[in-house]
């Protein structure tokens, strides 16, 4: 029998939410046999988690005995239990020296709307995530989606940096 935990998500590491309405993404850094240009980065599943008890059943579905390796996507399609009213783009500290920075933009439902509700844009209902691989590369990214925001009607958006209190205005 095969163990998620010992082949594909034997390297994980949880990106801890920076404040409490946003979710913590526990980060799978694929193992080679697995990797596939597909992945963010070309090695990396992020899977979201909303709560302690969430976190919980996915530490018991990686560690479950299968007969094969699965795709790990307990979460991906579960709708989101988080409530976003503003657009809220976070910034989420690198947790160790080898693991890429995150931006996580929560969206409210007005937005998720706007997209066909068969397509895969965001991940449980709610959220995009862009996984990057330099400080610098994390700015420009975020000035490039609010600058995106600026060009169409006013917006409400909160920017969470990865310490400290989070900064809301129009855009």
């Amino acid at each position: 029998m095969i163990r998620l935990s010992d082949t594909l998500a034997q390297r994980r590491i949880l990106y801890r939410r920076p404040i409490a309405t946003l979710p913590d993404i526990m980060m799978l850094d694929i193992s080679v046999p697995f990797a596939n240009p597909t992945l963010p980065l070309g090695r990396y599943y992020p899977i979201i988690v909303e709560t302690d008890a969430e976190l919980q059943e996915l530490e018991a579905y990686l560690d479950a005995a299968r007969r094969s390796v699965i795709v790990p996507d307990l979460l991906d399609r579960r709708e989101s239990a988080l409530i976003a009213t503003r657009i809220t783009l976070a910034h989420y500290a690198q947790p160790g020296q080898d693991w890429p920075y995150l931006l996580l933009c929560h969206w409210p439902w007005a937005y998720t709307q706007l997209v066909a509700p068969s397509s895969d844009m965001f991940a449980r209902g709610s959220y995009t995530m862009e996984l990057l691989r330099t400080a610098p590369q994390l700015g420009y990214q975020s000035r490039m989606l609010i600058e995106t925001l600026r060009t169409g009607q006013d917006v409400d958006l909160t920017i969470v940096p990865p310490f400290g209190p989070a900064v809301s205005g129009n855009a």
